[in-house]
């Protein structure tokens, strides 16, 4: 299948007023990439300027027999939307039927199904007692380890703002947290996060503050990361590296090392492996269970960087089908009366309302 030139350069272009103009990250522009790929495969490169209505709705027909997921269809169509309203604004494009662009979407039936998403599966309190538990803590890496583990749950942050995170960001004294993207943090969309970690459990907890003591007095400044990269040193045959039991003052270059960890524990404590975004639901709901108000609700929510309540309570307010049967039994066996989880229900409807 031959390039087709033009083609070639109105992608570049695109790249360039997202990177430039929009300011989307590499990540995103990467995603954009490979969706507009997806398209080029299917038209076989064909002339952006011949879109059309049959071609919109013979693509769908494409990702469907490609046994794309909804999710993933919703995705690709909304991109490639947005591509096709930006297209229509450049010379020699501007011909192309605009409702030819709307045909590019999913049925409402699919969108319904793509908002309800799935029930995720994510560890229990006690799994992560047992992970962290599982690491004796006799070396550096070891006691890197069970920090990272411990401190994943008591915060329930992304596994790439952890891996950039510095030791300025954490206030030993409080626990609170400073995701802040000027100290380097990656955090989700360039978010300013105040954050905290939370007391879910002591031993845990005691983890995390052991380890940047020994940060401390392994004399690492404020500006290394609070769980450094393994050090690598030379063979015996100074011929290649292997990776030490130390730490060296250098941060990860992506969340893959933590997901690393977890898998790598996991696998040596011969436990089912969970990767640290589900952490950050085990997070969340233990945190949702303390709340006493629809005011602490909204501070749980802001605490773990969404804007909006619905974002907590849709995506992570979903409970497991064992812990969602013990809530029921309760509530079916509580006396009809008014409570403070009623007056927190009613507490987080005006916030919502108020928004």
């Amino acid at each position: 299948m031959e390039s087709n030139y033009q083609n070639e350069t109105m992608k570049r272009k695109y790249g360039q007023y997202l990177e430039k103009a929009k300011g989307f990250s590499p990540a995103t522009l990467k995603i954009v990439r490979r969706t507009l790929a997806k398209y080029d495969e299917f038209s076989q490169n064909s002339d952006y300027k011949k879109f059309n209505i049959d071609q919109a709705i013979a693509y769908k027909k494409y990702l469907d027999d490609a046994g794309v997921s909804i999710s993933g269809k919703v995705c690709n169509l909304s991109l490639l939307q947005r591509f096709y309203k930006w297209l229509i604004t450049q010379n020699g494009y501007k011909h192309i039927d605009v409702n030819s662009i709307d045909y590019l979407q999913v049925s409402k039936k699919e969108t319904a199904l793509n908002r309800a998403g799935t029930l995720r599966k994510f560890p229990s309190l006690d799994y992560v007692r047992k992970l962290a538990s599982s690491i004796i803590g006799n070396t550096e890496v070891e006691m890197r380890d069970r920090a990272l583990i411990s401190f994943t749950c008591l915060t329930g942050m992304r596994d790439n703002a952890i891996a950039s995170l510095p030791l300025l960001a954490f206030d030993r004294n409080s626990l609170v947290i400073y995701q802040n993207p000027k100290y380097g943090v990656r955090t989700k969309f360039t978010k300013n996060i105040v954050s905290k970690v939370f007391r879910f459990d002591d031993t845990l907890l005691k983890n995390v503050l052991q380890w940047y003591d020994f940060l401390q007095q392994k004399r690492f400044s404020l500006e290394h990361p609070l769980f450094p990269r393994t050090a690598t040193k030379k063979t015996s045959d100074n011929l290649s590296f292997q990776q030490s039991n130390e730490v060296e003052p250098i941060f990860w270059k992506s969340g893959a090392g933590v997901r690393c960890v977890f898998k790598d524990r996991a696998a040596a404590a011969s436990l089912p492996y969970f990767a640290p975004h589900t952490f950050r639901h085990l997070a969340i709901t233990l945190a949702m269970d303390k709340a006493r108000s629809g005011e602490e609700v909204k501070a749980i929510s802001q605490n773990f960087g969404h804007e909006h309540i619905a974002t907590t309570m849709s995506v992570y307010g979903n409970y497991q089908p064992e812990d969602l049967i013990t809530k029921l039994r309760t509530i079916d066996e509580r006396k009809e009366e008014r409570s403070k989880s009623s007056e927190k229900i009613e507490q987080i409807l005006e916030i919502i309302q108020r928004r």
